[in-house]
């Protein structure tokens, strides 16, 4: 485990006042804004603020009943510290793409915010603090259970204290939108929808999740497929014949068989969507026969039909 007295520069009977002051001078000094493209600043600045996360809760005493004490810390641990972090340290916004650029590739652009650490309230998000109620300004309350804990308050989050006045400067948040920042994300072809693109540490030391959502269309998709209806002609359907199919600016001729019965289908292998892995590899093109019937018979038309209708009477 990680020395977090150490990486605070602090001993081990430090203060709670101690730990704060600590954490506040060295954020200050490795924070992103003020050690620009370094990535060793953003790894020590996450560091950092590992260690005060996790000693501004360690004020806790585990009283163990009846229970294998690994177990329970483990447990504790991946509790309140393992999904937490991953989650603060990672943003989530969503992007939409057309079928064609799923099928084709492309890159999109996202704007995301860039944050910088507000001097005013040196990051605590307010000018003016009340005792807090809820723990008796300790920082900490007591639960009871299988294991009795002395655990963070959730109310002042372990300060022992509540923002009576938030920063004008932050609104609270302890960090200014300084711009946009624009990021770049190459959509591979043939990606699935809902399928999360992760960026690592794409601004103020976290990484950024994109979530490509594809537009609905005419096609219905069954995995690499792609299936979609053809209409083809009376005539066509007895006779036999071609048919040209666009696909995403793509011709494709299709071979219409003798006698082919409308509700079947026709499958062009290797016409589909590319596979992520391989996109030399593709996945089939499946059509779903449909009779094309005219919207309106002119007299010629009607004529041929009638004859036909007298022939197949015979």
């Amino acid at each position: 485990m990680k020395d977090y007295y150490k990486i605070l520069g602090i001993s081990c009977n430090a203060t709670k006042q101690e730990i704060e002051k600590s954490y506040r001078k060295l954020v200050l000094k490795y924070h992103p804004d003020r050690n620009f493209n370094s990535k060793a600043s953003v790894k020590k600045f996450l560091e950092i603020q590992e260690a005060y996360d996790f000693l501004k809760n360690k004020k806790s005493t585990f009283v163990f009943k009846n229970t294998k004490v690994d177990d329970v810390f483990d447990n504790i641990f991946s509790k309140f510290f393992g999904d937490q972090k991953r989650e603060n340290n990672s943003t989530k916004i969503r992007i939409k793409i057309t079928l064609e650029e799923c099928y084709k590739g492309c890159s999109k652009e996202v704007f995301i915010d860039e944050h910088s650490f507000c001097n005013t309230c040196q990051g605590t998000g307010g000018i003016e603090w009340n005792h807090c109620d809820k723990c008796g300004g300790k920082g900490f309350v007591y639960e009871s259970g299988i294991i009795s804990i002395q655990s963070c308050c959730i109310f002042c989050e372990g300060k022992g204290s509540c923002i009576k006045e938030k920063c004008s400067d932050c609104k609270g948040n302890g960090f200014l939108i300084k711009s946009k920042k624009k990021i770049i994300v190459d959509i591979p072809k043939g990606i699935k929808n809902d399928t999360q693109i992760r960026i690592p540490e794409a601004s103020f030391g976290k990484d950024l999740y994109v979530v490509v959502n594809i537009q609905k269309n005419e096609f219905v998709r069954n995995n690499q497929d792609l299936i979609v209806d053809l209409y083809v002609s009376y005539t066509k359907l007895v006779l036999g014949g071609n048919l040209d199919f666009l696909i995403f600016g793509k011709k494709i001729n299709i071979k219409i068989k003798p006698r082919t019965i409308p509700g079947s289908t026709i499958i062009l292998r290797n016409e589909g969507l590319p596979f992520v892995e391989n996109e030399n590899i593709k996945g089939n093109l499946i059509f779903n026969v449909k009779l094309d019937m005219p919207s309106s018979l002119n007299k010629k038309y009607k004529d041929i039909l009638l004859k036909l209708s007298n022939f197949e009477d015979k």
